[in-house]
Order: C-alpha cells, then structure tokens, then sequence
C-alpha cells in the first residue's frame, strides 16, 4: 500500500485538552493538513515508555502536589465528585504513586503541549483520566498506542513515550482541569475501558460519555478505602490539577 504521506489530526478531548497526533499513516485522505514525516510508527506497552530520563525529583513532585492543592480551590463543582474517589490523602492502605506534568508551574497556555509521568511504588494496572470543566471523562492512559497498563514498581510511564510521534496539546476552554491517576492491582473493570481494542489511529482514546459523578460511583466500588492491606494495598490515587489560560 501506497504511503500517503504523513498527517496530522486532532482528535478533542473534554475540558481544555486537545490531542494532536503525529504519525505516518497509509491509506485514504483523512480530513486534516498533511504535514508529517514518515517512519512514524508508535511504539506500544509500558515497556516502550517507561524511561530513566527526565524523571523529576522528590522536591519538584512536592512542589507540584503543592501547587495543585492550591488550585483546587477553583475546581468545578463537576469535578468533585471523582475528585474526592479514593481518598488521596485519607487513611487506608495505598498503593504509593508519584505523578507529574511537563510544566512546574501547572499551568498552560492553549497552544503548549502537555506530557504526564508516573511512577509507582508496587506493580500495578495504571489508569490516567482528564476530567474537563464540564465533568466530561476521557481516558489518556491506556490508549491506542500505549495499551499495556501494567508497569512495575519505580518504571516511569510517560504518556505520550518521548519515542512516540503523538502529543496531548493544550486547547480551550480555560480553567482547572483534573488528570487523575489510578494505580490498583487489578485491571478496573469500568466498561469503557473495554472497548481499548476498538481505538484507532484516528481515534486513540476513550472517552467516556457520562459524567464524572457517574464515573466515581461506577469505580468506587473498586476504590474503597479500606482495600487491600498494608502489605497488599488494593489501589492508589493520585490528583494533578492543571490550569489552561488564553
């Protein structure tokens, strides 16, 4: 088959993300500018991004718990509810998670490209929602490219991997949007997540066509406070908040 070149598309997101892939692609004209260089292939698994580099230190993560702690102040009232599952500073035992953006400072201007790490503390099934201001749900890890949600404990998973020809851009509306990272020992069972084989070059990620209320009460089963022991915790959440300006 015939290269046609290469293209760039950008499939929306909810809230104040927009994802811009990059990748070589054969077969008929999709409905975008071509742009892109060929020998574009996606690399898949946690194996495939799970990198010593660019792994941010004990003070820069702190630094961000802080600042997103701040913002949550101006979270919408949508975002709460999923916000809250899990409990993230509550009692219990939990899976550990250390989690970061691309920018210290958490806040993104629309344009700017925007890239999460996450590292935990046991092996465990990982599972990365971006809830927009309007509660709506979409799932940036697993995806198309990047479907294994297994990683072992201390492997960093970068979503997108630095190898990979994809890119989350930052678009509008402005406001605080929540990216929430799940790490449990069982694979989720939320029913969205089983349609992950269906995803395409065109349309990489999940999207969740519910709201966030209904979302937390379908995983709050899975994410009670008192699962697991403290040897054997059952899950861990971890909370980043990031604010988009104009």
């Amino acid at each position: 088959m015939t290269l046609h070149g290469a293209l760039r598309f950008a499939v929306a997101l909810c809230g104040a993300l927009a994802l811009t892939s990059q990748l070589s692609w054969a077969g008929a004209q999709r409905d975008a500018p071509v742009t892109l260089a060929e020998n574009a292939a996606p690399a898949e698994g946690a194996a495939a991004t799970a990198e010593a580099d660019g792994e941010a230190s004990t003070e820069e993560i702190n630094e961000q718990k802080s600042a997103s702690k701040e913002l949550e102040r101006d979270l919408a009232a949508e975002l709460k509810p999923i916000y809250d599952l899990g409990d993230e500073n509550g009692k219990g035992p939990k899976i550990g998670i250390d989690a970061w953006v691309n920018k210290k400072s958490l806040t993104y201007a629309v344009g700017d490209t925007l890239s999460i790490s996450v590292k935990p503390q046991k092996d465990a099934y990982i599972t990365i929602l971006n809830i927009g201001s309007s509660g709506s749900t979409t799932v940036l890890y697993p995806n198309h490219f990047q479907k294994d949600a297994r990683v072992k404990a201390g492997s960093v998973v970068r979503i997108p991997g630095r190898k990979e020809k994809w890119q989350i851009t930052v678009g509008g509306p402005s406001g605080v949007d929540l990216i929430k990272v799940i790490a449990s020992k069982k694979p989720l069972t939320l029913k969205e997540l089983q349609t992950l084989a269906a995803t395409d070059e065109k349309n990489p990620l999940i999207s969740i066509g519910r709201s966030s209320e209904e979302t937390a009460k379908d995983l709050s089963a899975e994410l009670k406070p008192d699962g697991g022991d403290e040897k054997d915790p059952a899950f861990g959440v971890r909370n980043l908040l990031v604010r988009v300006k104009k």
